[in-house]
C-alpha cells in the first residue's frame, strides 16, 4: 500500500461514486472524503419532498459501498482547502492528506442570482435536508390552513416554483398531483380546489437544453396536471408571504421552491485555476484541469463539453457517473414522450441507484403510486427528527 499511488476523491456524489467503483480493483490506494456518510440520489429528491419515496431509498451509506474494498478509506469530513501546488488536501478534523492524483467531485451549491430574500425564504431542492424541509413545510401548511381556513386568502395554498429546468418541471408536477389527489382526500373540508402551483421561468421556454418539441410537450403536460406555467417571467424579490415578479406583479404565497440554478462548490475559487460557466472548472476530454496534470474535475464542479458538438453538458447524474468511469434526448435528434419516455426514465434512474435494497424499495413504491395514485408517507416529523432521519440517531 505504501508504494501505491494515492488517489484522493473529494465528494461522493455521482461523479465520486463512479470514480470509486472504477478504482476498486486498481493498484492504487484511495481516500474518499464527503461531508455526509451517505450518497444522495439527487434526481429523486423531488419524490422525497412530495411523499412518494422515503429518505433511505435515495440515500445510500457510503461505507457500505466499501465492503470488501481493502484499498479504499472513507472519511466523513468537510473539505476546508486544497493545495494544488503542494498536492495536499485539508479537511475538518484530519491531518493534511497528500495525494498523487486528485478527483474533484464536490458538487454545487444553490445559485440564488442575488435575488433579495431568496436565500431566506425560498426552499431549494439540492440536498436531502432540502427535500425533507420542503415536505414538512407542505404538510404543516395544510395543518395550519385546517385550523385557520382564512390563510387561503393569504396565499397559503399557492405554491410557486422558480425555474423551469428539469428540477422545476419535476417538482411542479409532483406538488400539483400531491395537492389535488392525496391532500384533497386528507383534508376534505378545505377548499383544496383553490390550491395552485405556479411555475416561473425567465426564458421563453421550459427545459432550455432540450429540443423545442420536448419543451412544448413538457409545458402541455404540466398544464394538464393543473400547473400554471409562466415563461418569460422572472422573480425579482421573495418575502415571507409573497413574491415580486419581473412583470411588476406581486403574488401572495408562503411556499417558494427555488429550482433556478446552481453554482460550483465555493472551494473552487481558492484553487487558483481558470473558472467558467458559473464558477466551474473547464476540463479537457480526459477530464483533467488545464495546467494541472493529475487533477481531475467531474460532475457539477466541472464544465464538460460534448466531444462531438462542443456543447456544454448538462448537470445530470448519468453524465457525472459516466465521467467518474473515465440525455430523454436520443442520438440523431430522436426524442421520446409519454409512457415510453416515462418508463425509460424509471429504468435509467433505477440503474443509477446504488444498492439492490434501494432499487427494490423504489420500484415497489413507484408501482404502488402508479396503480393506486396513493402516497403512504404523509407524516409530520419534529425538526430534530428531520435532521437525523438518515443517521438513525
Amino acid at each position: 500500500m505504501a508504494n501505491q499511488p494515492h488517489v484522493v476523491i473529494l465528494g461522493a456524489g455521482f461523479g465520486g461514486i463512479g470514480a470509486l467503483k472504477s478504482l476498486g480493483d486498481a493498484d492504487v490506494s484511495v481516500t474518499v472524503i464527503d461531508k455526509h456518510d451517505y450518497h444522495t440520489f439527487q434526481p429523486l429528491l423531488y419524490q422525497v419532498a412530495t411523499d412518494e419515496l422515503a429518505p433511505t431509498q435515495v440515500g445510500f451509506p457510503i461505507r457500505e459501498l466499501l465492503h470488501g474494498q481493502n484499498n479504499i478509506a472513507f472519511h466523513q469530513a468537510v473539505v476546508e482547502s486544497v493545495n494544488l501546488a503542494g498536492k495536499q488536501v485539508v479537511a475538518e478534523g484530519l491531518e493534511a492528506i497528500h495525494y498523487d492524483y486528485l478527483i474533484l467531485a464536490l458538487g454545487a451549491v444553490v445559485n440564488y442570482f442575488r435575488t433579495p430574500g431568496a436565500d431566506q425564504h425560498a426552499f431549494p431542492l439540492y440536498t436531502m435536508d432540502d427535500a425533507l424541509r420542503l415536505k414538512q413545510h407542505i404538510l404543516r401548511t395544510f395543518e395550519a390552513v385546517d385550523k385557520n381556513p382564512a390563510l387561503v386568502e393569504e396565499g397559503a395554498l399557492t405554491f410557486c416554483v422558480v425555474g423551469g429546468g428539469a428540477t422545476g418541471v419535476e417538482i411542479a408536477g409532483a406538488v400539483s398531483e400531491l395537492l389535488h389527489v392525496e391532500l384533497a382526500e386528507d383534508y376534505p373540508n378545505l377548499p383544496v380546489d383553490k390550491a395552485q402551483v405556479l411555475l416561473y421561468e425567465h426564458s421563453p421556454h421550459l427545459l432550455p437544453p432540450f429540443v423545442p418539441k420536448l419543451q412544448v410537450y413538457a409545458q402541455k403536460a404540466l398544464e394538464e396536471r393543473g400547473v400554471k406555467v409562466h415563461t418569460g417571467t422572472g422573480v425579482s424579490k421573495i418575502a415571507p408571504d409573497s413574491i415580486d415578479l419581473s412583470t411588476g406583479a406581486t403574488v401572495k404565497t408562503q411556499t417558494v421552491v427555488w429550482a433556478a440554478g446552481l453554482l460550483a462548490n465555493p472551494i473552487v475559487s481558492s484553487l487558483g485555476v481558470e473558472l467558467v460557466h458559473g464558477g466551474r472548472i473547464p476540463v479537457g476530454s480526459d477530464l483533467q484541469a488545464k495546467d494541472h496534470p493529475g487533477v481531475f474535475a467531474i460532475g457539477d464542479i466541472a464544465a464538460m463539453t460534448d466531444g462531438k458538438t462542443g456543447r456544454l453538458l448538462p448537470g445530470l447524474g448519468a453524465i457525472a457517473l459516466q465521467a467518474g468511469h473515465h440525455v430523454v434526448e436520443l442520438p440523431h435528434g430522436a426524442t421520446m414522450t409519454g409512457t415510453s419516455a416515462w418508463l425509460a426514465w424509471l429504468g435509467v434512474h433505477l440503474c443509477l441507484l446504488s444498492g439492490a435494497e434501494e432499487k427494490s424499495a423504489t420500484f415497489l413504491d413507484w408501482g404502488w403510486t402508479l396503480f393506486t395514485r396513493k402516497r403512504g408517507k404523509r407524516i409530520i416529523l419534529s425538526d430534530e427528527h428531520v435532521e437525523t432521519t438518515l443517521h438513525g440517531t
